[in-house]
C-alpha cells in the first residue's frame, strides 16, 4: 500500500473505537470487534491465452458472524490489498447490522487488472479462486457477491465451479447472479437505488426540495451510473457533472443519462462528451452543488479538501470515501453526510433478498423487491438520523452506534467466544431456575438483544443434526422439520413460541446456520417469558 495514502483498515478501527467509547463496550468485546475472525490468503496459478502461467494472489476475509453467515463482495483490482479487504469486511459487518438483516460481514479480493484480461482468462481466474476458497464459503457460512470489476457473468462462473465441487447445484452460495441461475430481480441497480431512497429521506428531514437540485457524481461504475439514472428518474435531480477514472465533465445545463451512458459505452469514458467542460475528479468534488455522490474508491474526501466541499448533502455510494478527520470538518460545516455503510446498503439488502428467495425457491417480481428495499432503507435511515439527533454526533458515528450495538448484543461475551467458538454454537441458558428477568441466577434484569436461534450438533448414526435453540430456552421440546423449509417457516408472519426449539436432521457438513430475532419487546419482559416473539428479520 502507498504509504502516503490513509490505511483503510486503520480508519475502520478508529471509527469503531469512537463508537465503542460512547457505548462503553466491554474491553474484550471491543477488541474482538477490531479484528477479523478469520482470513484466507490464496495463490492462484492461471494459464493465460499466450500459454504462460501467471500467478495471482487473492484474499477472503470473514470479519464477524455473530448475526449470521458472513456476506460481502469480491473485487478484482490491480491495487487490491489485504488491509483494504479487511476494512471492507468490517464495514460489511456494520452495513448488514445497520439495515437489520441477519448476516455478518466479509469481503474478498484478487490482485489483477481485469481490463487487461480476456474473457477466457477471467473465467479461469474466477474458477481458480473458488477452488481455493470453496471450503470456507456456502449458504450457511459465507456468501460472496459482485463488487469492483466483478460482474454477474463472473458470479455465474463461480457458482458453476462451486456446484461442480459439491456434485449438485447450489445457486445460493453466491448472490448477484444472472436471473437464470437464481438471481434476484432488482439486484443490478440496488446499491444506487438504496442510496437514492436515503437521499429522498434526507431531503425531507432537511427541508430541501430535491427536484432540480444540482448534483455531481464522482465515479461512473455501477453505483455512480445508476445514481445518475435513478436520481433523474425518481427524484428529478439535475446532474451537472460526472466523472470516471480518466476524468470528469461538467455542464450547467445538465447531463442526460441515456446520452452520457451511450457515449461512455462507445468510447470507454465520459471524457469528451459533446458540449461539456472537462474537469478533474478533485475539481468535481469541490463544485457548488446541492448533492455530491462520491461513487468511486476510498479516501477521496480528506482533511486536505474537506473544507472545500460545498455540497449540502454527501451521498456516499462508494465504500470509505471520507476519512475520520474529514467527517468532523464536514459535520462542523453543516454538510449532511449519508454514510457509506448506510447509503450503499441497498446492494447487500437485495442480496439478502436473493438468499431468501433461493432458500425457499420462490421468486419475487421487481416491484416487490423495490418496495421491500425501500422499506428497509427508509427504516435504517431514520434509525441513524434519530441516533445522531439524540446523541449530538455526526451521521457516520450515529450509524456505528446503531450497528455496533446490534452486533455487540449477540452474546459476544459468552464463554463460547472466550473458548474460540461463537454465539451460533452456544445454546444459552435455560429459563428454568430463574430466567433472564427474574433477578435470580443467570439473570441480569434485561433481555438479550438480538435473540438467536442457534445451531448445535449431535453425531447419532453418523448423521449431522442441526439443533436450533432459542437462546434462553435450550430445554424446550423439539419439532422435526426439513432443513430446507426452515427459512420458509420464518417467512410466515407467525409468532415463534419461546418454548419451541426446532431440530433438523441433515447430512450437510456446515453447522453455522444462525437466524437472528431482534427487538422482541425489550420493555416487556413478561412478553418474552410468554414467548411472544416475532421473527421480524424474515418478515419481508
Amino acid at each position: 500500500m502507498d504509504n502516503n495514502k490513509p490505511n483503510p483498515f486503520e480508519i475502520a478501527q478508529r471509527q469503531l473505537d469512537e463508537a465503542a467509547a460512547i457505548l462503553k463496550l466491554d474491553p474484550a468485546v471491543h477488541e474482538l470487534l477490531r479484528w477479523p475472525l478469520r482470513e484466507l490468503h490464496v495463490t492462484l496459478p492461471v494459464r493465460m491465452d499466450d500459454g504462460i502461467t501467471k500467478i495471482f494472489h487473492g484474499f477472503r476475509v470473514q470479519y464477524n458472524d455473530a448475526r449470521g453467515p458472513t456476506k460481502g463482495g469480491l473485487r478484482f483490482h490491480p491495487e487490491e490489498t489485504i488491509d483494504t479487504v479487511r476494512a471492507l469486511a468490517a464495514w460489511m459487518t456494520w452495513k448488514t447490522a445497520v439495515v437489520d438483516i441477519p448476516l455478518g460481514g466479509a469481503k474478498g479480493g484478487v490482485i489483477c487488472n481485469p481490463k487487461e484480461m480476456s474473457a477466457g482468462e477471467l473465467e479461469r481466474l474466477s474458477r481458480a479462486y473458488i477452488r481455493q476458497v470453496g471450503r470456507i464459503i456456502g449458504l450457511e457460512k459465507d456468501v460472496p457477491a459482485p463488487d469492483v470489476y466483478t460482474t454477474p457473468q463472473i458470479m455465474a462462473w463461480m457458482v458453476d465451479e462451486f456446484s461442480f465441487m459439491q456434485g449438485y447445484n447450489e445457486f445460493g452460495v453466491i448472490t448477484g447472479k444472472p436471473l437464470a441461475l437464481g438471481g434476484s430481480a432488482g439486484r443490478g441497480d440496488a446499491t444506487a437505488r438504496g442510496g437514492i431512497f436515503t437521499l429522498r429521506e434526507a431531503g425531507k428531514v432537511l427541508g430541501i426540495d430535491l427536484k432540480g437540485a444540482t448534483t455531481a457524481v464522482q465515479g461512473y461504475g455501477n453505483a455512480g451510473s445508476f445514481g445518475h439514472k435513478l436520481g433523474e428518474e425518481l427524484l428529478g435531480l439535475k446532474i451537472v457533472a460526472v466523472s470516471d477514472s480518466r476524468g470528469g465533465i461538467y455542464s450547467s445545463q445538465g447531463l442526460d443519462y441515456g446520452k452520457v451512458m451511450a457515449f461512455k459505452q462507445e468510447t470507454g469514458s465520459v471524457v469528451g462528451f459533446p458540449g461539456t467542460d472537462k474537469l478533474t475528479n478533485e475539481e468535481l468534488l469541490e463544485l457548488d452543488v446541492t448533492v455530491l455522490m462520491p461513487s468511486a474508491l476510498e479516501n477521496v474526501i480528506t482533511e486536505a479538501n474537506a473544507a472545500n466541499i460545498r455540497a449540502k448533502i454527501s451521498v456516499e455510494l462508494a465504500n470509505g470515501p471520507t476519512t475520520p478527520e474529514a467527517d468532523r470538518i464536514l459535520h462542523d460545516r453543516g454538510v449532511y453526510v449519508i454514510p457509506d455503510f448506510l447509503c450503499n446498503a441497498g446492494g447487500v439488502t437485495v442480496s439478502y433478498f436473493e438468499m431468501v428467495q433461493n432458500a425457499y425457491d420462490y421468486y419475487w417480481d421487481e416491484d416487490l423487491v423495490h418496495e421491500r428495499l425501500d422499506r428497509k432503507m427508509t427504516t435504517a435511515f431514520h434509525a441513524v438520523h434519530k441516533m445522531a439527533q439524540e446523541r449530538g454526533v455526526h451521521n457516520r458515528l450515529a450509524a456505528y452506534l446503531v450497528a455496533v450495538n446490534r452486533v455487540a448484543g449477540c452474546g459476544l461475551g459468552s464463554s463460547r467466544w472466550a473458548e474460540g467458538g461463537g454465539p451460533h454454537l452456544n445454546p444459552g441458558p435455560s429459563l428454568r431456575g430463574g430466567g433472564p428477568f427474574s433477578g435470580g441466577e443467570g439473570g441480569r434484569g434485561s433481555p438479550p438483544r438480538p435473540l438467536l436461534l442457534s445451531a448445535g450438533r449431535r453425531g447419532e448414526g453418523g448423521e449431522y443434526q442441526k439443533q436450533f435453540h432459542i437462546r434462553g430456552c435450550a430445554d424446550a421440546p423439539s419439532v422435526s422439520t426439513p432443513l430446507s423449509r426452515f427459512p420458509q417457516m420464518l417467512v410466515s408472519r407467525q409468532k415463534n413460541d419461546a418454548r419451541t426449539a426446532i431440530r433438523c436432521t441433515s447430512d450437510l457438513r456446515s453447522l453455522s446456520a444462525v437466524v437472528a430475532i431482534s427487538d422482541f419487546g425489550a420493555a416487556d419482559p413478561a412478553a418474552y417469558a410468554r414467548g411472544d416473539l416475532s421473527a421480524r428479520h424474515y418478515h419481508l
